[in-house]
């Protein structure tokens, strides 16, 4: 919320749904609903600005499988299947009608009890890198690096994660445009949890500042 800007949010939570809506001072609204359909399927939507997308989600023991529809002719479909114990290996396509555009990508997951690496390679010629290391049993590391071959783009970001109590946690991020971000998460007592975040970007001079509560 700023002087010149502000947003009024809404939502409905239940174990088989969850509803959430937004609307700004600018009369931008979005919503985002999810639907747990049985133990397996689950149906996510998203609508903003005239532009929907629907993702239905299959959860196997050792795969899992999505298939995306967009309000812009876009389809998509994600398969990511176990290997091994610890080794997950996955692939992506994608098709833009409008835009006659496609793509593929190829995945791959590695992950133990205190560290999970994966990457990514997109025909597109994205390159996508994630690790995340837990430093003990309160404190975690991670850091997310994204290369485009063909624009020679290069952007990364590092965080960390700490539990302060059973009831409190905080999360801070920069990235390499030098944008500074921090969430203080708390719950409080008769279900009432409280959320307040921060973003800093010196270089444009633009500063935010939220605070969220939430009953249930």
């Amino acid at each position: 919320m700023g002087t010149k800007h502000y947003q009024l949010c809404a939502s409905y939570l239940n174990p088989k749904l969850v509803f959430m809506g937004k609307v700004n001072s600018h009369g931008r609204l979005s919503a985002r609903v999810k639907a747990v359909i049985t133990d397996k399927l689950i149906v996510h939507a998203h609508s903003e600005l005239r532009k929907a997308l629907v993702n239905f989600e299959y959860l196997a023991l050792n795969y899992r499988a999505q298939f995306q529809l967009g309000s812009n002719s876009i389809i998509g479909a994600t398969y990511i299947q176990r290997v091994t114990p610890r080794l997950s290996l996955g692939g992506e396509f994608f098709w833009a009608t409008m835009a006659q555009e496609s793509g593929v990508g190829y995945a791959a997951r590695y992950e133990t009890n205190k560290m999970v690496a994966s990457a990514k390679v997109i025909s597109t010629g994205s390159v996508i890198m994630t690790y995340v290391q837990k430093i003990s049993k309160k404190v975690s590391l991670a850091t997310d690096f994204v290369y485009n071959c063909f624009s020679r783009d290069v952007k990364a970001k590092v965080g960390y994660e700490c539990d302060i109590s059973r009831l409190s946690r905080v999360q801070g991020m920069i990235d390499s445009n030098g944008v500074a971000y921090a969430l203080l998460k708390k719950e409080m007592k008769m279900g009432l949890a409280s959320l307040l975040s921060a973003c800093l970007d010196h270089m444009k001079k633009d500063y935010k500042l939220g605070l969220s509560l939430t009953y249930h």
